[in-house]
C-alpha cells in the first residue's frame, strides 16, 4: 500500500523543476516526532559505557576514533548526553530499525538509539537498549556504539533536568482541553508534537495551535492569527489556567475613529503625559494608529473576559479597553508595559463613527494560488517542507515565504517567481519556475480523488496495529466519515484534497501536515468495509482503522458543537441510560467523546453506540446492527423521553410504608467517598421516592419499575448514585457508588421517625449559634440525659443539628426550628418537644428557678506520702485528711481538679513539678479522683524526691 506520495531525492521526469529542492531535501531531513516518548525512555534512565566501532562503508572523515570509549546518559525530561554533548527533544525512526533519535544541527551529529521488544507477548511492549548508531546530520552512518556496561537511574544531564518537561507540557494541554475546550477540542488526534525547538498541540477543528518554548506559551491560528502570540510564561499559566489570554470581541460600539491625549501618566512611563494619539478601530477588532501601525487579534488577558487588549510587541506595551462597550464619560484606553506595569490612560473623544485601518500590506491577487503551492510542497515533499506550527505563511514588502527550521529550508514567491534555498530568505539563486508551471509540476503526477458513491458515508471504525506512540489505543472506536468530495472527517480531525498517483489510482492518500496526521486507503473493489492506515506526516506509524460503513450520512460535520448543543447532547444521554438502563448502562460507558460536530457514546456491556450528529440521534451496534439507524432529533427525542420518565416517576419506587427519617451508619467508605467510615448520616425517604442525605437530594431512577427488586436514586449535581435492595424490608441497607459503578460505602439504616421532610440547605451560623445555647441549657438542666462531661460535639445533616451524648445514648436535634429527642430512656423514635423559641426561655427559666444547691463538700483524702534521700532509704507517711470545703461548679471542672490536689496536699508537698490527676468518677453528689503529686530537689550531689498518691473523695452536704 502506498502511503506517501514521495520522490525519495531520484529524479522525475515529471517532477524535474523540483530537482533542487530534492536535494535540499536529502541535505536537510528530519523527523516531526509524533507525540511523547517519556513512557520509553523513563524505564531506560542511566549511564551507558559503550565503545565506538566505525562502519566499513563509513566516509574517511568520521569524528570518533575508531575503539574509542564514551559514557552516555539516558536523563530527566527525555535528554541525551555526554561529557561535552547535550540534547534535547529527541524523534522516533522506524528504519532500519525502530530507535529514538537525537540530533545535533551545530554538530552536524545524530544519535539513534536502537531499541528491541525484549517481551514475547505481542500486545505488550518491554523496550531494551540495543546499541547506539552514530550519524551525520544528513543520516550518513559513521559507526555504531556497542554496551560494556549500564548502571541504571545514575546521571544527570546538568540543570536543565529540574525544568518541565513533557510530562509537564501534557499535562498543561489536558488542563487548558478541560477549561476551554471551544477553543482547544479534545480529541485521539489532538496530540503532542515537536518541531524547531516548540512543544505543540494542533487542533484541527478551531485551527488553532498552542506551543511552549524556552519557557514561554504560544498561540497562533483563528482568533489569534496567524503568526504566534506570546501569551505569557509557562510558569504563570500553568499556575493557573484561566489566566491565559483567549480571542477576545470587541463590542461595535467602539468601531470608530478617536483623539485622546496621555493622562494620569505614572512617572515612571516612557509616554510623556499629554501625548496626542489619533486612532481607529474597525468593525473587525483591528486597532491602527496615525503612524500607519496597525494590530489585529485582540486577546482577553488575565482572566479578564470583558475587556480586550492589543499586544504591541515593537514598542512592549499593550493598549486594553476600559470598557466592554463605549461610554463618552470613560479614558478610552489603557497604556501598559508587556509585564503590565501601568503607563496611563488616553483622555479625549470619538470624533467620527467611522474607521477605516489601511491594510499593511495590499491584498495579494495570488494570495490563493500561493497558499496552495506551499500546501502541496509540504504534502508531497514531507522531508524537505515539513508542515507545522511554524510552517505559516509570512509576508514581506513584495514577496510570500514559507521557512521550515526543521530542514533551514525556505520556500518563497515574488513577483509571480517561486524560489527556494537554504537559511534565510534569498533571491541570490535562479528561481524554480513561475508559479503556474510550479503548482501544474507539483499536480502532473497525481490526480484528486472522488470517491464512488458507494463508499460515501459514515463508518464504525476500530484500531488496531497502533505502536505505543499512537495517539490512539487498540480497541478504541472512531467515527469516520467519507465525504463526497473526498474529505475525510475522524472524529475531530478533518483532511482533505486526497491525492491519488496517476500510476496507482486506487492507492489515496490525504494529509493534515498541522496535525501531524497522513492517512492512506486503498480504495476496496467491492463492498462497504474500508482499511485506513494512519501515519505520522514522516511515516511513523500510528495505527490502522477497520470497520464497515455504518450510514450513508456523508458530509463532515465541520464546526465542534457549542456548549448548549454539547449540553443538549449529555442530557439527552442521561434520560436515555435513565429509562433504558438495560440497553444503556451508565457503568459500562467506554468513551464519550465531543468530535467535530458529533457526540458519541459507547457501552461496552451492551456493545450499543449512541450518537448525536449535529442534530439528529443515531444508534448502531448491539441489538440495533452494524449500521446506523435514525431515531429523530435531539429536541423531540428529548421531550418524550422527560415525558416518558416523568410518568415512570409518577409510580412510587419505594414502598409508601418505608417513608420517613432513617438514622445511617457509614462503612466500607473508600477515601474518595462523601461520607467517611464511622459517620452517621441523616436519611430521609419521601413518599414521591426522593432520598436525602444529609444534604444531597437524589432523584429516584427509573430503574425500579424495570428492576422490582432494586430502588435507585441518581444526585443531580454529583457523581453519586444510591442503590436499596427491596427483596428483605425488615434490614435495610443502602450501597452508595459513583456513576462508573465503584463503591463508595455502605449505610445501615435504623428508622427513627416519620417525618419525610427533605431540607438540603445548609444551617447558618446563626441557627447553629441558637442550636448550641440550647444544647449548653439542656445539658445544665437535665444533666441525667445530656451531660456535659460528654464534651459532645455539635454536628450537622442537611438542615439538621444535633448533638449525640455518647453516656446516655441520647440525641438532642434541631430541624427548622423544632426540637426532637430519641435514644436511651426515649426509646429509638424521634419525638417532639417543642420549637426552639419555646424551650429556649423555658430552660432559662428553669435554670434560674431551681432549688439553690449547697456547694459546701465533705473532703476525705486518704494515700501515701513519701521520701527517697538519694535512693539510700525511703521515708513513708500514711494520709488520712477530712475536712469540709466550699467548691463553686467551675472549680470542680477536671481542668481544676488539680489546683484541689495542691491547695490540699500543701503541708506535704509544696510547688511540686508535676501534678496527675485521672480516674474521674462523677455523680449529681459525689466526686472522686486519684492525684500523683511529684517534686525532685538537688543540693550538692544529694537528691531528694518526694512522691504523693492520693484519692480525694468529695461528698456534697
Amino acid at each position: 500500500m502506498q502511503t506517501h506520495i514521495n520522490p525519495n531525492c531520484r529524479s522525475n521526469n515529471t517532477l524535474t523543476i523540483w530537482r533542487s529542492l530534492c536535494i535540499l531535501a536529502c541535505l536537510f531531513s528530519s523527523a516531526i516526532q509524533a507525540q511523547s516518548i517519556e513512557d520509553i525512555l523513563t524505564p531506560l534512565r542511566g549511564t551507558y559505557t559503550v565503545t565506538f566501532t566505525e562502519d566499513a562503508d563509513a566516509p574517511d572523515a568520521v569524528p570518533v576514533a575508531n575503539g574509542t570509549q564514551v559514557n552516555f546518559i539516558i536523563g530527566l525530561n527525555n535528554r541525551l548526553c555526554t561529557s561535552d554533548l547535550d540534547l534535547s527533544s529527541p524523534t522516533t525512526v522506524s528504519s532500519p530499525s525502530f530507535a529514538v533519535s537525537w540530533n545535533s544541527m551545530l554538530s552536524d551529529a545524530r544519535f539513534d538509539v536502537r531499541l528491541t521488544d525484549t517481551d514475547p507477548d505481542p500486545n505488550v511492549v518491554n523496550y531494551a537498549f540495543a546499541g547506539i548508531d552514530f550519524r551525520s546530520h544528513a543520516g550518513v552512518l559513521y559507526g555504531a556504539f556497542t554496551l560494556d556496561s549500564y548502571a541504571a537511574a545514575t546521571g544527570t544531564c546538568g540543570a536543565v533536568d529540574a525544568e518541565p518537561g513533557l510530562t509537564e507540557f501534557n499535562a498543561y494541554f489536558s488542563a487548558i482541553q478541560a477549561a476551554f475546550s471551544s477553543l482547544f477540542p479534545s480529541g485521539p488526534f489532538t496530540f503532542t508534537q515537536q518541531s524547531g525547538g516548540y512543544t505543540f498541540r494542533h487542533y484541527d477543528s478551531t485551527n488553532v495551535t498552542l506551543a511552549i518554548r524556552d519557557g514561554q506559551v504560544y498561540a497562533r491560528g483563528d482568533g489569534y492569527g496567524a503568526g504566534y502570540v506570546p501569551l505569557g510564561s509557562f510558569e504563570t499559566l500553568n499556575a493557573n489556567v484561566n489566566l491565559i489570554p483567549r480571542p477576545a470581541t470587541v463590542h461595535s460600539s467602539w468601531t470608530g475613529t478617536y483623539s485622546g491625549a496621555m493622562a494620569e501618566t505614572e512617572p515612571f512611563s516612557p509616554i510623556p503625559d499629554g501625548t496626542d494619539f489619533y486612532y481607529a478601530i474597525n468593525s473587525d477588532g483591528v486597532l491602527c494608529f496615525n503612524d500607519n501601525t496597525q494590530f489585529s487579534n485582540p486577546l482577553y488577558r488575565n482572566n479578564d473576559t470583558v475587556r480586550a487588549t492589543w499586544f504591541d510587541a515593537a514598542r512592549g506595551r499593550i493598549y486594553r479597553l476600559r470598557a466592554a462597550q463605549f461610554d463618552a464619560d470613560e479614558h478610552l484606553l489603557e497604556i501598559t508595559s508587556t509585564g503590565n506595569t501601568q503607563y496611563g490612560e488616553l483622555e479625549g473623544e470619538k470624533i467620527s463613527l467611522n474607521a477605516v485601518c489601511n491594510p499593511a500590506l495590499p491584498a495579494n491577487p495570488d494570495a490563493d494560488e500561493i497558499e496552495r503551492l506551499f500546501d502541496l510542497s509540504e504534502q508531497l515533499y514531507p522531508d524537505s517542507t515539513p508542515g507545522g506550527p511554524l510552517s505559516s505563511t509570512q509576508r514581506v514588502d513584495n514577496y510570500s515565504f514559507r521557512y521550515y527550521p526543521a530542514t533551514d529550508v525556505f520556500l518563497a514567491v515574488r513577483d509571480g517567481q517561486v524560489y527556494s534555498g537554504s537559511g534565510a530568505v534569498n533571491f541570490d539563486s535562479a528561481p524554480l519556475g513561475t508559479l503556474a508551471s510550479v503548482i501544474q509540476s507539483f499536480t502532473s503526477a497525481t490526480s484528486a480523488f472522488v470517491p464512488a458513491q458507494s463508499l460515501v458515508g459514515s463508518y464504525n471504525m476500530l484500531v488496531s496495529a497502533a505502536n505505543p506512540l499512537s495517539p490512539v489505543r487498540n480497541g478504541d472506536r472512531v467515527r469516520v466519515i467519507l465525504a463526497a468530495d473526498g474529505s475525510l472527517c475522524i472524529d475531530n480531525l478533518m483532511l482533505s484534497s486526497p491525492l491519488s498517483l496517476l500510476s496507482a489510482p486506487q492507492d489515496v492518500n490525504w494529509t493534515n501536515m498541522q496535525a501531524g496526521v497522513s492517512a492512506s486507503l486503498q480504495v476496496p473493489a467491492s463492498g462497504s468495509d474500508l482499511t485506513i492506515d494512519l501515519t505520522s506526516n514522516l511515516g511513523g506509524n500510528l495505527g490502522q482503522l477497520t470497520g464497515n460503513r455504518a450510514s450513508r450520512l456523508g458530509s463532515c460535520p465541520g464546526a465542534p458543537l457549542d456548549s448548549a448543543q454539547a449540553q443538549a447532547a449529555e442530557e439527552l444521554f442521561a434520560l436515555a441510560e435513565q429509562i433504558y438502563g438495560n440497553l444503556l448502562p451508565p457503568s459500562s460507558v467506554v468513551s464519550s467523546r465531543n468530535a467535530a460536530g458529533a457526540v458519541t457514546r459507547h457501552y461496552a456491556a451492551s456493545g450499543i453506540t449512541l450518537t448525536v450528529l449535529g442534530s439528529q440521534v443515531f444508534v448502531h451496534g448491539g441489538e440495533f446492527g452494524d449500521h446506523d439507524v435514525a431515531l429523530g432529533s435531539v429536541s423531540s427525542l428529548s421531550q418524550s423521553l422527560g415525558a416518558e420518565l416523568a410518568n415512570l416517576r409518577a409510580q412510587p419506587p419505594v414502598p409508601t410504608n418505608l417513608a420517613g427519617t432513617y438514622e445511617a451508619l457509614v462503612s466500607g467508605a473508600n477515601p474518595f467517598a462523601p461520607f467517611p467510615t464511622g459517620s452517621l448520616v441523616r436519611l430521609v425517604l419521601q413518599p414521591d421516592g426522593g432520598l436525602c442525605l444529609n444534604n444531597l437530594s437524589l432523584t429516584p431512577t427509573s430503574s425500579y419499575p424495570l428492576s422490582p427488586s432494586m430502588a435507585t436514586w441518581q444526585a443531580g449535581s454529583s457523581d453519586l448514585s444510591a442503590s436499596l435492595p427491596l427483596d428483605d424490608l425488615t434490614q435495610l441497607s443502602l450501597t452508595l457508588s459513583n456513576t462508573r459503578g465503584e463503591a463508595l460505602g455502605q449505610l445501615a439504616v435504623e428508622r427513627i421517625s416519620n417525618a419525610t421532610v427533605c431540607s438540603t440547605t445548609t444551617p447558618s451560623a446563626e441557627q447553629i449559634s441558637t442550636a448550641n445555647e440550647l444544647f449548653e441549657l439542656a445539658e445544665r438542666r437535665y444533666d441525667e440525659y445530656f451531660p456535659a462531661t460528654d464534651s459532645a460535639v455539635t454536628r450537622t445533616a442537611g438542615s439538621v443539628i444535633f448533638r449525640h451524648y455518647e453516656s446516655t445514648g441520647v440525641s438532642l436535634s434541631v430541624l427548622n426550628g423544632e426540637v426532637l429527642v430519641r435514644g436511651g430512656e426515649f426509646g429509638s423514635s424521634e419525638f417532639f418537644v417543642g420549637t426552639i423559641e419555646q424551650l429556649i426561655p423555658a430552660l432559662i427559666e428553669d435554670i434560674e428557678t431551681a432549688p439553690i444547691t449547697s456547694n459546701t463538700f465533705s473532703v476525705t483524702v486518704t494515700g501515701t506520702s513519701t521520701v527517697n534521700l538519694s535512693g539510700l532509704y525511703n521515708v513513708n507517711r500514711t494520709l488520712n485528711i477530712v475536712r469540709q470545703a466550699d467548691f463553686e461548679p467551675e472549680e470542680l471542672t477536671d481542668t481544676r481538679l488539680a489546683d484541689i490536689a495542691r491547695s490540699f496536699l500543701l503541708d506535704e508537698i509544696e510547688n511540686p513539678d508535676s501534678v496527675q490527676i485521672n480516674d474521674v468518677n462523677r455523680t449529681e453528689t459525689q466526686l472522686s479522683f486519684r492525684a500523683v503529686l511529684q517534686r525532685v530537689t538537688r543540693v550538692g550531689s544529694s537528691t531528694t524526691s518526694r512522691n504523693v498518691v492520693a484519692i480525694f473523695s468529695l461528698s456534697r452536704l
